[in-house]
């Protein structure tokens, strides 16, 4: 009897010992989905074996190795880029692509698409929104992107993006640098282009107000460079990963940068949906908490 009591705690000690154990990491995407166009079955059915089972493609999804996408229609189109910054395009009748590991390792700003995907909500490029900023006609005109304390951009970068909520159109915006005050008016859009005023040392000042009146101001503080990622991986390798450091950017200092990780964001939204549609996202006010604070 003694000796099955024995038998039996040393069973559970063993048992509790492995569970104890830290669980294998998961592994990191080898590459995420950057567009979608299917047609046709495609449209319906999966067209992503993984593990035997098939998946349907979605913006920013992730792929792992060995993956395999397969398109069954002449008009159908996946294009992926891989974590090296190289992108590949599969399309055509009976075209098969096989995902390789090109994961970078210990790279957490390639892994934080995630947070990105999460936020934009893992649509297709058929899924994007008409405009920016919701029409709310007489409601409280805000600028959600930016925060009430300085808003950093670095000095040289061209235009910023600044879009707002709220209020009636048509809307003024005014640039203030000291004594130098730069005019936009007769804006029908809740968004515009800036120019860094040359006379700005170190500030300036944004304000936009709409047709009734309503105004909201903010401080621009100019800076010679942009934070660096704290996560490990560099910026530069591609697009997905310009999107990513876009992302990281919208932490540091309490979104203070958040203006110009817009402004990353600007050039690329017009032929590409996820930097469309994070745009969107941070025009609204969203904070990517995934990133660790600096």
């Amino acid at each position: 009897m003694f000796r099955h009591l024995r038998d039996l705690l040393v069973l559970t000690i063993v048992l509790a010992g492995l569970l104890a154990l830290p669980s294998a990491a998961e592994p990191a995407p080898a590459a995420y989905v950057t567009a979608v166009e299917l047609t046709g079955a495609d449209s319906s059915e999966g067209t992503i074996r993984r593990d035997g089972a098939l998946l349907r493609p979605k913006l920013l999804m992730g792929l792992y190795t060995g993956d395999e996408i397969f398109l069954r229609e002449a008009g159908s189109r996946i294009a992926i880029e891989a974590a090296d910054g190289v992108e590949h395009v599969i399309s055509g009748a009976n075209a098969r692509f096989t995902v390789a590991d090109d994961t970078v390792p210990g790279d957490g700003l390639w892994g934080m698409l995630d947070a990105v995907s999460e936020a934009i909500g893992g649509g297709s490029d058929e899924v994007i929104p008409d405009n920016m900023i919701t029409r709310d006609d007489g409601q409280t005109l805000r600028i959600p992107m930016a925060v009430k304390g300085a808003n950093h951009v670095v000095r040289s970068g061209g235009p910023i993006w600044i879009a707002w909520s709220g209020g009636t159109a048509p809307f003024r915006v005014t640039i203030s640098a000291g004594e130098t005050v730069t005019l936009l008016e007769g804006l029908n859009e809740r968004e515009a282009l800036v120019d860094v005023p040359s006379a700005a040392k170190s500030r300036f000042r944004v304000k936009v107000e709409d047709a009734g009146g309503r105004t909201d101001t903010i401080l621009i503080r100019l800076e010679e460079k942009r934070p660096e990622p704290t996560t490990g991986g560099s910026a530069v390798g591609g697009l997905m990963r310009e999107i990513a450091y876009a992302s990281w950017l919208t932490r540091p200092d309490g979104g203070s940068w958040s203006i110009e990780a817009a402004r990353l964001l600007k050039p690329r939204a017009g032929g590409h949906a996820a930097a469309r549609l994070l745009l969107a996202r941070i025009a609204e006010g969203w904070k990517n908490t995934a990133a660790p604070a600096d």
